[in-house]
């Protein structure tokens, strides 16, 4: 009669860790595949466009600078040589002091 019992109790717990087991995967399966993994920025990327034209910002956008091919050629930018020149360095500070002054 012991045994019996046992045995029964063991089936009962096999059962109920199935039924636990198995609400578990499908719970995670349902969480997988209603769950977005999109960030908020390509969320908001997506929304759609509004199909009206604003014509304020279409003037703003008109009155940027504009900077024309020619204007572009007199920029200059200097060398990365010219840019070092003017950092100074820790090993450049200690060779401007004469070595046997502090």
């Amino acid at each position: 009669m012991r045994k019996r019992k046992v045995n029964r109790d063991i089936a009962i717990l096999s059962v109920l860790t199935l039924i636990t087991v198995l609400t578990w995967i499908v719970f995670d399966v349902y969480k997988a595949l209603h769950e977005t993994t999109l960030p908020k920025i390509l969320q908001e990327q997506m929304k759609p466009l509004e199909p009206r034209i604003d014509k304020k910002k279409i003037e703003k956008l008109k009155e940027r600078l504009v900077i024309s091919e020619k204007e572009l050629e007199k920029i200059v930018i200097p060398e990365v040589e010219e840019i070092a020149s003017f950092v100074e360095t820790p090993e450049s500070t200690e060779s401007a002091t004469p070595s046997g002054e502090l």
